[in-house]
């Protein structure tokens, strides 16, 4: 196994289906797209401006599942663990949080694996299969396919909070703005992808506002470049 991707174990016991379906919720949820790799069932996501490029590949064996996670690309791979790109690896790590738990939760559940199957590579699961029969399901138990729902809704939640924080750091800076205090690029940036991240959520108002602000922020930043180019500061000399 290649030192540059993280590898996680698990052994999970329910059927390779259910646990096939849980994982394809998760990266469907997450906006992750399966790439054609020779001998790999690969899947990748892209985001430029803040989360970078992710990578996960996963295999099921019976009970045994295997995730693959990494930065960059199938080609070139970058470890979750390490000094360097500290910010974005803990980030991915985070992400992947509710899927390992989502695992866990139906390992717990205590569903029989079904015996001698193949090594799943990532196939949708048949519809109307069969669970496990002549097991109650325990309280609170949540079918494996309701958990795009769960996931679905963990990815919303943390877009919005992220349109929260960007309405916030536009509203501050814009206020900053009127001591002639202006923030740099890097955080208009953060500004506007703050924004975005809300488009498609309960947000969008705040969203839009937050967009808004980022362009004020923009304007405000090109006006004080043109006055400071226009307005050198002259040095003298006293003699």
């Amino acid at each position: 196994m290649s030192k540059e991707k993280t590898e996680y174990r698990f052994s999970v016991h329910a059927a390779p289906a259910v646990i096939n379906q849980v994982i394809q919720n998760y990266l469907a949820a997450n906006q992750y797209v399966q790439i054609p790799k020779p001998n790999a069932n690969y899947y990748f996501f892209n985001d430029p401006w803040m989360k970078g490029k992710r990578s996960i590949e996963y295999y099921i064996h019976g009970t045994e599942v295997i995730v693959l996670a990494y930065m960059g690309t199938f080609e070139k791979p970058r470890g979750l663990e390490g000094f360097v790109g500290a910010v974005p690896k803990k980030s991915f790590r985070d992400d992947l949080e509710p899927l390992f738990v989502e695992l866990h939760r139906i390992d717990m559940m205590g569903l029989a694996p079904q015996q001698g199957m193949p090594m799943q590579q990532g196939m949708p699961m048949q519809q109307g299969a069969p669970m496990q029969q002549g097991m109650p399901p325990q309280q609170g138990y949540i079918p494996p396919q309701n958990s795009a729902n769960q996931f679905v809704e963990k990815s919303r939640k943390t877009r919005e909070n992220w349109t929260i924080a960007g309405f916030v750091i536009s509203l501050v800076g814009l206020l900053l703005s009127f001591f002639g205090i202006t923030y740099g690029a890097i955080i208009i940036v953060l500004e506007f992808w703050c924004g975005f991240q809300g488009l498609q959520t309960k947000k969008k108002g705040l969203a839009i506002a937050t967009i808004v602000l980022a362009g004020i922020s923009v304007l405000l930043l090109i006006l004080s470049i043109v006055y400071t180019a226009s307005h050198p500061v002259r040095s003298y000399r006293y003699y």
